[in-house]
């Protein structure tokens, strides 16, 4: 196997071999006339008149686009959307200057070891040239061009130290192609500046070039992952060879191109609008994919099918239907390595309504799921203004869904949402979060997934542990977890699967004020119930039918950090979040349970969680252990004024003057028809 990569990189390096940046003769009427000779891109100089004062709408008035343009001059970047660091003007491009680390050599990029030099994302991430997008929307809304100059130092500094094919920056296709799309953007969007010379221009049109060879060399390669890798490096062909068409091989790329983006979505994408690389942030990663892909085939006469059109549309649905209304925030699941392709929305890094609006206003002719904002502007640049003049849906946003596909049954209510992951893979898995519970509660994230931290961290971070069992709202059975690493850290096996059983997968009574889900997870002996009672009140069953002389298990759950009380010997939280006091009770029906609650720890992944890449917040931490044998488990979240008292056999639940009763037989290995349990909980909960 060994002898086989090295032909195949062996291989690689003949086809592609290091060269200059002026190989490739291009004519000079063309880049004297670019703009004749160029496809049409996504917008032109002319529109900068008509848009800079609705761009302007866009922007809180306090927002200063000059001091934005001075911090990348100043060489002020930010990594993943955190916090600008000094990085240079220009930065090292090839060492990894968030962790103070040499990069690999300038050698051909088949020769180097991505994983040698700390976390490669660390030194990808300045040449993705996202600040680009910045620098054209303080341009285009100032008129101000010292963003063109900072752009395009910036680029030939990039040129300089980065010839094709040398160097760790051309050792992902994905990364190229991203780099690429940004320097379309900053090329036509500084197009009438002074600073965008003829000079300049022709290196920008090489830089196309260069991509578009290195990603057909190994599109084989990046379409055997199946996921954003294949989709990423054919709308990379697609586009470069539509706004190209005077390379000899832009025919065959843009034909490449289309062919793969067509049955990548028939294949990724699900019919619920699931996608295949089971992560949130991924799959905003593959709308940007194809929103660009698509609107670059309309301006150009060569439009992609109104089947994928409909894929990506549904994707943007299901993107939408489990999105938090109070914030515009999904709940966090899969791998999240801050990849954010195109930032042209004035909003949080996390915030999913300028993708889902883009998506409704790229691939619909109707309503827009969410009521206009500064999230529109990502639609702006895509569309003009054409979606902004579009009516809004009067639907709440609220209503209950079922993705079984996509392995995400979400309870909305007005205060929040709840969200349980339940997945059937067809494409592997990205984490062991099987029975993942997600809750939200007036903006905050109280029961989170810890996010990814780093994809080659060290110490602590080693082996990206936040992808594990222990670092999801779920039980691990018997201590063990839900699959083991196989020879990489990014592939489980065997695959774990979790089952209907008897259960629905969502069920609600006619008056909606109770619902529930039913799951059995991959381990066939636990069985997970999540019910909604009301607006506000989430439980979380856990019915463990493990042998009597079985090891203990244990119960996770990582919260959002916050002062807090806790009562051990009652399993009674207090969370005084700033919307106000939160609650949450733990226990069991028969039996105890030995609880251990931490914050931040010190040397530990433990109590930390990653809101975005490469950045570790506090988070608290809390772990339930059984005893040996079989256990009926309760979680029970809610605000201030929630109760949870002992019962006959059970448990009684007390909210707002309604209360509910559940005994044994309402644990999901014991229950009957879920249709019978939900009416007779409603009818409980509605006295």
């Amino acid at each position: 196997m060994r002898n086989a990569i090295q032909h195949k990189l062996g291989t690689l390096e003949r086809r592609l071999p290091i060269t200059g940046w002026d190989e490739v003769h291009i004519d000079p009427e063309i880049v004297n006339n670019w703009r004749e000779r160029c496809g049409s891109f996504l917008f032109s100089s002319a529109d900068r008149g008509a848009y800079a004062p609705i761009l302007r709408c866009f922007d809180d008035a306090s927002f200063d686009w000059g001091a934005r343009v001075e911090q990348v001059a100043a060489g002020k970047l930010s990594y993943f959307s955190n916090e600008p660091v000094e990085a240079g003007f220009p930065p090292r491009w090839n060492d990894n200057l968030l962790e103070g680390r040499s990069g690999p050599p300038l050698v051909h990029f088949s020769k180097i070891d991505e994983f040698g030099c700390g976390d490669v994302k660390c030194i990808w991430e300045p040449s993705r040239f996202g600040f680009a997008y910045d620098l054209v929307r303080a341009y285009w809304r100032t008129g101000n061009e010292r963003a063109a100059e900072v752009f395009w130092t910036l680029a030939e500094d990039w040129l300089e130290h980065n010839p094709p094919n040398r160097g760790v920056n051309w050792k992902c296709g994905q990364e190229s192609t991203f780099r690429a799309m940004a320097w379309c953007f900053a090329l036509w969007g500084f197009a009438d500046c002074s600073a965008t010379t003829p000079e300049r221009v022709l290196k920008a049109i090489r830089l196309g070039h260069a991509t578009g060879r290195r990603v057909e060399a190994h599109l084989g390669y990046a379409l055997s992952q199946r996921n954003n890798h294949g989709i990423s490096e054919a709308m990379g062909l697609f586009t470069i060879g539509l706004l190209f068409p005077f390379f000899e091989e832009s025919k065959r790329w843009a034909t490449l191109g289309r062919k793969h983006l067509e049955s990548q979505a028939r294949t990724l994408i699900y019919d619920d609008g699931g996608f295949a690389q089971h992560s949130a942030n991924y799959h905003r990663v593959m709308l940007h994919d194809y929103l660009y892909a698509i609107r670059i085939g309309e301006l150009n006469d060569a439009p992609l099918s109104g089947a994928l059109r409909k894929c990506v549309a549904r994707a943007g649905t299901f993107l939408d239907s489990i999105t938090d209304r109070a914030t515009g925030c999904c709940p966090r699941y899969g791998q999240d390595d801050g990849a954010h392709v195109l930032p042209l929305a004035n909003t949080a890094y996390d915030d999913v309504r300028p993708v889902v609006q883009a998506t409704a206003a790229v691939c619909g002719d109707g309503e827009l799921p969410f009521e206009h904002g500064v999230w529109d502007e990502l639609s702006f640049w895509l569309c003009g203004d054409e979606p902004i003049q579009r009516g809004v849906s009067d639907e709440t946003g609220l209503e209950d869904v079922n993705n079984w596909a996509a392995g995400c049954d979400a309870f909305h209510n007005k205060h929040g949402m709840a969200m349980l992951r339940a997945q059937r893979y067809k494409h592997r898995p990205s984490q062991l979060d099987q029975l993942h519970v997600d809750i939200r509660w007036k903006g905050v994230n109280v029961a989170l997934d810890p996010g990814t931290y780093s994809y080659n961290a060290e110490n602590e971070w080693a082996g990206i542990p936040l992808s594990k069992t222990a670092a999801h709202n779920t039980v691990m059975v018997e201590g063990k977890e839900q699959a083991e690493q196989a020879g990489s850290r990014f592939i489980f096996l065997p695959w774990p699967q979790v089952r209907r059983g008897v259960f629905d997968l969502l069920s609600q009574s006619e008056d909606h004020s109770v619902g529930m889900i039913a799951m059995r997870g991959p381990d066939r002996r636990h069985h997970r119930q999540l019910i909604r009672l009301g607006d506000e009140v989430f439980v979380v069953l856990d019915d463990l039918g493990v042998s009597a002389d079985a090891l203990p298990s244990t119960l996770h759950w990582h919260l959002a950090d916050a002062p807090y009380v806790f009562d051990a010997s009652t399993g009674r939280l207090e969370l005084d979040y700033e919307p106000g006091r939160y609650r949450a009770f733990f226990g069991v029906l028969d039996g105890g349970l030995s609880f251990d609650l931490e914050r931040a720890v010190e040397g530990s992944y433990v109590g930390w969680y990653a809101p975005r890449y490469m950045l570790a917040e506090p988070a608290l931490w809390l772990t339930a252990a059984t005893g040996p044998g079989p256990s009926r488990l309760f979680s029970v979240f809610g605000p201030d004024g929630l109760h949870v008292q002992p019962a006959d056999s059970g448990l009684r639940i007390v909210f707002n003057n309604r209360s509910i009763t559940l005994t044994a037989e309402d644990w999901p290995a014991s229950m009957g028809g879920p249709n019978d349990a939900v009416d007779r909980y409603a009818k409980q909960w509605s006295r």
